[in-house]
């Protein structure tokens, strides 16, 4: 997945933190982030992502 030049997961911790989003949608964006790094990688995420 190509993010301008920057890893996936950089622009995407930006853009969901930036967003506020439904609850729901958020949850949904968690498990695709959960889907794409793997179950340890997710926690730390969770973590980042103050959640």
């Amino acid at each position: 997945m190509k993010s301008g030049g920057r890893p996936f997961n950089f622009s995407f911790k930006k853009r969901f933190k930036k967003s506020r989003k439904s609850f729901s949608e958020r949850k949904f964006f968690l498990f695709i982030l959960k889907g794409f790094t793997g179950e340890k990688k997710f926690s730390k995420a969770k973590e980042d992502l103050k959640i």
